[in-house]
């Protein structure tokens, strides 16, 4: 069984592909609202994705073979990267007033 090296604060969520590209990436998401993705065979945290601005709540991959995945937060963002160049290429956001109580 290996350990990894943690985020700084409290992981929340771990996604693994259902089909992955080439081995197993593990992608995990944490309160330091970052985004990690880990090679399951070395241990080794090979990115790290800080886009976010708040606690990561969760991570999932897309069913494109692994190529796609997806982070949602509590800074109201969902934010798909793609795992060939490790870039976030859309960011949905959350309508405030959606979000407000109704007056």
């Amino acid at each position: 069984m290996n350990t990894f090296p943690t985020h700084s604060l409290l992981i929340l969520l771990f996604s693994v592909p259902t089909h992955p590209p080439t081995g197993t990436v593990i992608a995990t998401g944490a309160d330091d609202a970052k985004v990690k993705l880990w090679s399951a065979g070395s241990g080794f945290c090979f990115v790290t994705l800080s886009d976010h601005a708040a606690p990561v709540t969760a991570v999932c991959f897309g069913p494109a073979s692994g190529r796609v995945l997806l982070s949602a937060s509590l800074d109201g963002t969902v934010r798909a990267y793609d795992l060939l160049r490790y870039k976030n290429f859309r960011t949905l956001t959350s309508d405030p007033q959606a979000a407000s109580p109704a007056q």
